[in-house]
């Protein structure tokens, strides 16, 4: 199969708050140069 996207995966996190999350993905989006996106999972 053939993509224009990349796909790698996803993260899990157990954050206090909204907040914490954001920073994590911050952080995370910096680390692996690339656009990580921050989904509530419910």
């Amino acid at each position: 199969m053939e993509t224009t996207e990349y796909v790698a995966g996803f993260w899990v996190v157990d954050a206090a708050d909204h907040a914490t999350a954001l920073a994590l993905a911050t952080a995370a989006s910096r680390a692996c140069r690339r656009r990580v996106e921050l989904r509530p999972f419910l």
